[in-house]
């Protein structure tokens, strides 16, 4: 069971090995989509402004997370050095 915890938490780390707010959001966003895109199925109407906001919210999250994804571990992106784990202990 613990080896599924860690690998479950492994979703949401960034390269540091840290909680990581926007991968939350993603994770979230692509919720929000399965949400409104079974809503839409089933039958029931859903507003053009859900459907935009849903949208914008998860394209923008994912958007916010692709720069960690093709960066190597300990460059820089915005100004901010990404520090692996064993950096952080020394």
């Amino acid at each position: 069971m613990k080896k599924f915890i860690s690998w479950f938490c492994g979703f949401f780390e960034d390269q540091a090995g840290t909680a990581s707010s926007k991968r939350v959001g993603a994770y979230f966003g692509l919720f929000l989509m399965y949400k409104v895109v079974t809503a839409s199925l089933s039958g029931t109407t859903i507003s053009d402004v859900v459907w935009y906001g849903t949208i914008g919210f998860t394209f923008g999250m994912w958007g916010m997370t692709l720069p960690e994804w093709f960066s190597p571990k300990g460059s820089m992106i915005g100004g901010a050095k990404i520090e692996t784990p064993n950096e952080v202990v020394k």
